[in-house]
């Protein structure tokens, strides 16, 4: 195949929702222009076998964790601390204090809980959750169940019908540093590895998004290179409006594109209508190109019924070729049928030759069924040689028995 194309699910112990996540040849060596950087959520393949081990043996010893808390942790050694406001000062303190390795931890009321999971192969535990994903087996941003592709997540059992309410942090800390950080739904159940974890109580959501924010705007350093994606995360997550503040904050011009990237993924993800509209605006006015062409594919993560309609706006009426081409290619795998006026639309009317070689692609991401007839079209009607010529390479790797009686009817 020239591409593959992943519909990850996210499986919040029963709860899911569908992203997208793109793995495509890099077109550019056949002189082709690749699928877009952005993907809903992507991990690495080696980070499976792993989870899948960890999450098939049997169930932790479960920790002592206090009352009226939502953490479902096992295997810990949990040591209670009443929370200080702000907790930026305590935090550090607890970072530098500990040479040993151990997990700082506290809950947050969470704004969308289909966009926290557990791990990855979890097998049901009778309670419709993952079986203990395991903090200290790999790092992560957060992770993702595997799917069954029926609409039925992995594993026997009940499913429950409301996802958690709370969102769990974690930070690890080892020889007086920051590690990593993870993100969890509350009700996933976890297991440490028989490490401390420091369970900071009564945290302010005020308190927590002022920390988070602050870590990222200062830069803060972890060993692991997903820490600042956790952060940005952990802080689009809250359920608290100051949240919005914040992300506002996070995608000033001034900010670093690096930041400004992340903010917006799990802005348009995470942040309802009002995160929606923020990153629309992004991709039409950011004074940044590549801000525009990245604002694209994070507002294809939305789950706004508008998101459609807003990618076909954007591939027609888009403020440069960039943004256009990214539409039109998030259309194709979006929308389906839907997307093909415009996508043809493209090929014919957009003034730009790389937008209608980028039409041209994302009508090869279609179902065969429709892709193959319409790039046949293009191949034979299409005045632009460059146009025709990506297409016809398209046909070539659609392995598609019309695609070969093309071929062969024009080589007579």
């Amino acid at each position: 195949m020239h591409r593959t194309l992943l519909a990850a699910t996210v499986v919040v112990c029963g709860i899911s929702v569908s992203g997208i996540a793109v793995a495509a040849r890099d077109e550019r060596a056949a002189g082709g222009h690749g699928a877009p950087p952005t993907a809903a959520i992507a991990m690495r393949s080696s980070d499976v076998p792993a989870a899948q081990a960890a999450s098939s043996s049997q169930a932790a010893p479960a920790a002592n964790v206090p009352s009226g808390t939502s953490l479902r942790i096992a295997n810990a050694q949990v040591q209670p601390v009443a929370a200080s406001s702000p907790i930026a000062s305590q935090f550090r303190t607890l970072v530098e204090r500990q040479v040993e390795p151990a997990w700082i931890a506290y809950t947050q009321p969470i704004a969308a809980s289909e966009a926290a999971g557990c791990c990855w192969g979890w097998q049901n535990d009778g309670s419709g959750c993952c079986g203990g994903c395991p903090l200290e087996s790999r790092p992560g941003v957060t992770s993702i169940t595997e799917h069954r592709g029926d609409g039925r997540p992995v594993g026997p059992g009940p499913i429950k019908l409301e996802g958690s309410t709370e969102l769990v942090l974690l930070f690890r800390v080892e020889a007086r540093a920051l590690d990593r950080v993870r993100v969890f739904s509350a009700d996933c159940a976890l297991d440490a590895g028989g490490r401390v974890v420091h369970l900071l109580t009564g945290v302010r959501p005020a308190d927590s998004i002022a920390f988070l924010e602050s870590q990222i705007a200062s830069g803060l350093s972890t060993t692991r290179k997903s820490g600042a994606d956790s952060l940005v995360m952990a802080l689009a997550l809250h359920k608290d409006p100051a949240a919005d503040a914040a992300l506002g904050r996070l995608l000033a011009p001034s900010q670093p594109e690096s930041v400004r990237r992340k903010a917006m993924f799990w802005t348009a993800r995470a942040r309802g209508r009002a995160g929606f509209e923020v990153v629309r605006r992004l991709m039409r006015d950011d004074p940044s190109p590549s801000v525009r062409k990245e604002a694209v594919g994070a507002l294809a993560q939305s789950r706004e019924a508008d998101v459609v309609p807003a990618l076909i706006d954007a591939a027609r009426t888009g403020p440069d070729a960039d943004v256009r081409g990214q539409a039109l290619f998030w259309l194709a795998q979006k929308a389906g049928r839907q997307a093909e006026e415009t996508l043809t639309r493209a090929i014919a009317d957009d003034p730009e030759t790389k937008v209608k070689e980028r039409a041209v692609f994302a009508i090869s991401q279609l179902p065969k069924e429709r892709s193959v007839p319409l790039l046949i079209d293009v191949a034979k009607t299409n005045r632009n040689p460059a146009v025709r010529k990506r297409a016809m390479f398209w046909l070539g790797q659609s392995d598609d028995p019309r695609a070969l009686a093309f071929f062969e009817s024009v080589l007579r």
